[in-house]
């Protein structure tokens, strides 16, 4: 089986607000990343191929080997795997530039 989970990301929410280690951090709202902040880390053919992927997993659905192209518990693409990864390294950079001005306005 694959390891990523829709549900991941709100069981890890959930944990840190159990904790009250939510309660003492900001929470930021997240945003995609620029194609030009991804090519800092990407090369365009990348960039490329997953909005490839994203669409013919959009355009056939039912076609796992569409959906696992590097075969079974590898990278998994679905119809939004394009834009969510856009919004994981936009939320990630907005986090760290973040963290950046808030250490800048302590010193």
């Amino acid at each position: 089986p694959h390891l990523e989970k829709c549900t991941r990301a709100s069981a890890a929410f959930a944990h840190l607000q159990s904790t009250g280690l939510l309660a003492q951090c900001t929470v930021l709202p997240g945003r995609p990343a620029t194609v030009a902040e991804l090519l800092t880390a990407h090369t365009q053919r990348h960039i490329d191929e997953v909005a490839a992927l994203t669409r013919a997993a959009q355009e056939e659905p039912t076609n796992r080997s569409l959906r696992e192209p590097d075969g079974k518990g590898g990278i998994y693409y679905s119809s939004e795997a394009d834009a969510c990864a856009k919004i994981a390294s936009g939320s990630v950079i907005k986090a760290v530039m973040a963290a950046l001005d808030s250490h800048a306005s302590d010193t």
